[in-house]
């Protein structure tokens, strides 16, 4: 017995869209300038955009066909966020000098899935 429909799970998860892109843009126009608040404002939009994701998978079976891709390019995605979000956060002096050059290949993996997945729609693969 379901005692929660997919429906009301829908309702939910777009909820939750809704709050996390409105938390992104919020703390995204606090400070412009200041780096962690841009990196966290993209962590909570992929957050955004694979909830979403979710929330379209849970609903009519014509609108997988847009989630599943979404959920490919955004689920690898928000490992590499996590981790440049919490290094911009607690250790932010490593983000520049030297260390900026090796924290290019942490952003590579975070765009990786996310080229991979267009570079697929597009050529049909």
């Amino acid at each position: 017995m379901n005692l929660v429909s997919a429906d009301v799970i829908q309702l939910i998860a777009w909820l939750l869209t809704l709050i996390e892109f409105i938390l992104a843009l919020y703390i995204f126009l606090l400070n412009t300038q200041h780096t962690a608040n841009r990196h966290v404002s993209a962590l909570l939009m992929l957050f955004a955009v694979n909830t979403f994701a979710l929330g379209l998978v849970m609903g009519v079976d014509e609108w997988v066909r847009v989630a599943v891709p979404l959920l490919v390019a955004t689920i690898p995605a928000i490992e590499p966020a996590v981790l440049i979000v919490a290094v911009v956060l607690l250790k932010p002096q490593w983000m520049r000098g030297r260390w900026r050059w090796t924290w290019l290949l942490v952003y590579g993996l975070a765009f990786l899935p996310v080229v991979l997945t267009v570079s697929d729609l597009v050529f049909g693969t």
